[in-house]
């Protein structure tokens, strides 16, 4: 996340679930010089705070910078904690364009014996940013594979606790040219690590990328191809095979959101990477089922393409379903948003309470099929202009994949919040 004065933001969007009113500490590490900026943020009781322009001068004043951002509530109030961040820059014309990050739990990343893959850039005139950030400190290896499973290159890394390390671009760290299609895994030796990739887009924009674990069974809420706010959305599923000696056999079983059902399907050699675009605005939108005979990596990339370029994002596939969730609504007017939620279990229904920053202003109930996508709009707007939060929860039998996208109403930029 970062600040540059006039030009570039980050907000704060936290919650407590637990009572009685707790302070979340945030702290902001951007060099290994000490001491870090940091703030404490009282948060009510159930209470959703947004904090503007956090890192600005009348919060943690962190002056023009870039880094982690480390929130630490009480202990008590830890595991009932939530926060996200947006790093966005403001057009003339009021529109914005950035990326939201999901606040990680710290023990939540790369560690010995764990495994994950980014993704670099698959577009032209996209760029790619490296980055690795360890709460604990971690030593390892990096590799970059390029598409046919090649190793193009590795660098081994050694962070203190709480140092981070960018490369820009992500290539350099290899000592290797750019290529699209390349993806990077890690091995660490000990600690946690946390990698992420920015993506740089031809309009100023950047979508933010976690790794996400490999798995043989995941969701994809909603992608496709359809009309956007400034030109036409499209989407892309980026898959990598991390085994050495097996060929993923890969199932596509695509749910339209008022069409039949389809699916196909794909091989990934031991290695390669596969990408499976939607780029014709028929298809339209629905969600995705992947079945792979042998664990892959994913992630979506979805856009508004424009005649200057793409706004874009990234989000990883929902892995576990749910009955019940939560998502964070900012006070940010200018973001539309609308909740994507993929019943995989029996038909049923599903009960949403929109909370205002203080507690519960309504309630919703819908009916949902078996297998079917479920899109509610103007979230925003439900649960007032200061922001709070969507809750749902599904009858007994449904089974539950949602995101929930904020959309810029001028420039399209999205970016997906998982519950």
């Amino acid at each position: 996340i970062g600040s540059k004065s006039g030009a570039i933001r980050t907000d704060f969007t936290l919650y407590n679930g637990a009572a009685p009113t707790g302070a979340v500490l945030a702290t902001f590490y951007a060099t290994p010089v000490p001491p870090p900026a940091s703030k404490a943020f009282g948060v009510g009781p159930s209470t959703t705070l947004t904090v503007a322009d956090a890192l600005g001068a009348s919060q943690l004043n962190v002056g023009d910078a870039f880094g982690t951002v480390v929130f630490t509530p009480t202990v008590a109030d830890a595991p009932n904690t939530q926060a996200m961040t947006r790093t966005y820059a403001v057009r003339s014309d009021g529109g914005t364009y950035g990326f939201t990050v999901p606040a990680q739990r710290a023990g939540s990343g790369l560690a010995p014996g764990s495994s994950g893959a980014l993704f670099l850039q698959t577009e032209s005139g996209e760029a790619s940013i490296l980055g690795i950030y360890s709460p604990t400190g971690a030593n390892g290896t990096a590799a970059l594979h390029g598409p046919d499973g090649s190793v193009r290159g590795t660098f081994p890394f050694f962070l203190p606790a709480n140092n981070r390390q960018e490369t820009n671009p992500a290539f350099a760290a290899f000592g290797v040219d750019a290529e699209n299609g390349d993806y990077v895994t890690f091995d660490v030796a000990t600690g946690t690590l946390f990698p992420y990739v920015v993506l740089f887009e031809q309009t100023g924009d950047a979508a933010f990328e976690l790794p996400a674990a490999p798995a043989s069974d995941f969701v994809f809420p909603v992608v496709g191809s359809g009309p956007g706010t400034g030109g036409t959305v499209v989407s892309e599923l980026l898959f990598a095979n991390p085994s050495s000696s097996e060929t993923a056999s890969v199932t596509l079983d695509f749910f339209p959101l008022s069409t039949t059902p389809s699916a196909s399907s794909l091989s990934i050699p031991p290695g390669r990477t596969a990408v499976v675009r939607y780029e014709n605005p028929g298809i339209g939108f629905g969600s995705i089922v992947v079945k792979s005979s042998v664990p892959i990596d994913g992630t979506a990339r979805i856009a508004d393409r424009t005649t200057a370029g793409d706004f874009a994002t990234t989000a990883p596939p929902v892995f576990s379903p749910s009955t019940s969730g939560r998502f964070l609504v900012s006070s940010d007017t200018r973001l539309h948003r609308t909740l994507f939620l993929f019943n995989r279990g029996t038909a049923g229904t599903v009960l949403f309470t929109f909370r205002d920053v203080h507690g519960a202003i309504g309630k919703l109930q819908l009916p949902v099929g078996d297998h079917r996508l479920l899109v509610l709009g103007n979230v925003g707007k439900l649960v007032g202009s200061a922001g709070g939060r969507l809750e749902f929860a599904g009858s007994a039998g449904t089974s539950f994949y949602g995101w929930l996208a904020a959309t810029d109403n001028v420039t399209g930029d999205s970016d997906a919040q998982a519950a």
